[in-house]
């Protein structure tokens, strides 16, 4: 029976204290078969539940919910191991049309050569949704984030969602947030670093994205110092590591502007603890321009500084110190990952 901490509820986030194991999808569809049922009477997700209200649970989605807490599935066609699931998969909001997850460092995004089947996030999402491989669509997400970033990341469980989320980000009506370790202290504490990045739907890996800055006609020595003048008034307090004159606003060469603002949130004798938002959303974005200006992301081993990464590791840093901290979604507000505690914990 509900009582008055249980009133107000969703019918379905009500179900999910009880039967956390089962994908939100799979819910949905015994709400619709009515194996869960209200005062008697079938009810979708969406329902309020009140006081008083008796709500029956089938014996048989009872059996259900208990083989999947117990065995490792073939769902959609892909095996996924439960332990390695419950490791790697993390539900940080979810409603009908999309989900917002928070992705370990080491969890590749997307299949590929070198990733067995079953070991990529987007798997663990089909997995989750029961995606059978005969559907005409799968479940895809809606950005990209490195294999060893952390984080905040977006699926969409349905074309349509893709597309809405696709033109909100292309409109930057998507705010994302993230925290980066970088070697050494900037001189400025807030500023915007635009520089143009070459453009790639996907690196192999060991690959590096170029920058543009052999279209510009600015002296790389300045670039360095952060002496080149701000874009606009609005960035009069920080300053602006490059300005591209010839690219910003379009194409040129293959390269693409790409524009990321910083803020200094604690300063360490050796590193800069800084928050980044990005205006744009290139390929190693953040972790491109910050080499570029001489303050690499902190065990970055593609664009970092090697031997400084070597000595991070004897201090018990395993990955680059680069999180996808928060994301403010239209309708949804803002989520957050919590940062990871390899990193809460790395003595700076």
């Amino acid at each position: 029976m509900i009582g008055p901490n249980q009133a107000g509820q969703r019918l379905d986030r009500f179900l999910r204290k009880f039967f956390k194991e089962v994908p939100l999808s799979h819910l949905h569809k015994v709400l619709r078969e009515g194996k869960v049922k209200v005062n008697g009477k079938r009810e979708d997700g969406k329902y309020f539940l009140k006081e008083g209200e008796e709500v029956e649970v089938s014996s048989k989605f009872k059996v259900q919910s208990s083989k999947l807490k117990t065995q490792s599935q073939i769902v959609g066609g892909i095996k996924v191991d439960k332990i390695f699931f419950k490791k790697n998969f993390k539900v940080l909001y979810e409603d009908e049309n999309l989900l917002v997850l928070d992705k370990p460092a080491g969890l590749a995004a997307h299949p590929g050569t070198k990733i067995p089947l079953g070991k990529s996030l987007i798997e663990l999402v089909w997995h989750y949704l029961e995606v059978e491989p005969s559907s005409k669509w799968r479940s895809a997400l809606a950005h990209r984030l490195d294999k060893e970033t952390s984080g905040v990341i977006v699926a969409a469980k349905n074309a349509e969602t893709l597309r809405k989320l696709g033109k909100l980000l292309e409109s930057k009506q998507v705010k994302k947030e993230y925290l980066a370790l970088v070697k050494g202290k900037l001189e400025k504490k807030t500023g915007t670093i635009e520089i143009p990045l070459e453009v790639k739907e996907q690196a192999r890996k060991g690959e590096k994205v170029s920058t543009g800055k052999e279209h510009l006609p600015l002296i790389p020595s300045l670039v360095r110092r952060g002496e080149c003048p701000p874009l606009n008034p609005s960035l009069s307090k920080g300053v602006s590591f490059l300005i591209p004159p010839l690219i910003r606003g379009g194409e040129q060469g293959g390269f693409k502007n790409a524009i990321t603002h910083y803020s200094v949130e604690k300063e360490f004798p050796e590193f800069s603890l800084l928050k980044v938002v990005l205006e744009t959303g290139r390929m190693h974005q953040i972790r491109v321009h910050f080499s570029q200006i001489g303050h690499p992301v902190v065990g970055d081993k593609l664009y970092g500084d090697f031997a400084f990464n070597r000595e991070m590791e004897k201090r018990g840093l395993k990955r680059m110190f680069l999180h996808a901290w928060k994301i403010n979604l239209p309708g949804v507000g803002e989520v957050e990952a919590e940062v990871p505690e390899e990193l809460e914990k790395l003595e700076l």
